[in-house]
């Protein structure tokens, strides 16, 4: 599970018809600043798709809401998997197959054996993970051309992550455009509340304090920073008929579930 959900990451801090759509441009910097990835993402009515670029890799990852469909492409090896609503019943039925039988094997353990793994079992595999709180401790501030709210945010006592929202509007998204992003998160989220990027979830947010689309994220572990993501440009453009469609010649690789 863990590497679909990196993927998922990747999309965030993430069609047909020759219409204008919006393309968005992200840099990601891990915690030295010695590597930098640009993602792409091209966002048009029901369909998305994020070009990641870096020294090893050259993915594309494309949603099609129309298709209930998602596909991972290796540009290097000219290749792809895809996930379907069929795939996500069977990762959900996995998983609750595998909690069903942590627990039945649970009751044949001593008693501090039990709380023991039970411990261990929540810290690693709680597929929601730690509740976050949000703390705005700013507004106003302008992060390139948009201004934006400053939010904290924090697990526990824990800082993790900053972050600089503004309203989807403002940075010229459209309602269709930001309910893609949605939907993208629905997608997922049958499986798990937080598997999908919070980039695509985090407008719903408001009862915790938050809300808007992420202009700069920096994150935080044991207060040290750990990477930082900026929305560098947003601009509208005409988009490819064939930019939401698998490329020609690639081959399909099995979609494989992955246990821990």
């Amino acid at each position: 599970m863990k590497k679909i959900e990196g993927l998922i990451l990747i999309l965030f801090l993430t069609f047909l018809t020759v219409e204008a759509g919006v393309r968005m441009v992200v840099e990601y910097e891990d915690a030295e600043g010695k590597e930098r990835i640009t993602h792409t993402t091209y966002i048009e009515k029901d369909r998305m798709r994020a070009d990641v670029k870096g020294k090893e890799e050259e993915m594309t990852f494309i949603f099609r809401s129309d298709k209930e469909v998602f596909w991972s492409i290796d540009q290097k090896k000219k290749s792809y998997f895809e996930i379907t609503k069929g795939d996500r019943a069977q990762m959900k039925r996995r998983m609750e197959e595998v909690m069903k039988m942590m627990e039945e094997n649970l009751k044949n353990l001593p008693p501090e054996e039990r709380k023991r793994v039970e411990e261990m079992w929540k810290g690693k595999s709680a597929p929601e993970g730690p509740k976050r709180l949000y703390k705005k401790v700013k507004s106003g501030e302008k992060v390139n051309q948009w201004l934006c709210d400053k939010y904290e945010v924090y697990e526990g006592n824990k800082k993790v992550e900053e972050v600089w929202a503004t309203d989807g509007k403002k940075i010229g998204l459209k309602p269709e455009e930001l309910k893609v992003m949605e939907d993208m998160g629905d997608f997922f989220s049958e499986i798990a509340k937080d598997f999908s990027s919070r980039f695509y979830q985090v407008r719903r947010e408001e009862k915790e304090g938050f809300s808007g689309i992420p202009v700069k994220i920096i994150g935080y572990e044991k207060g040290k920073r750990t990477f930082a993501m900026e929305l560098k440009e947003v601009k509208r453009e005409e988009m490819k008929a064939n930019l939401f469609e698998l490329p020609k010649g690639y081959k399909k690789e099995k979609f494989e579930i992955e246990e821990e």
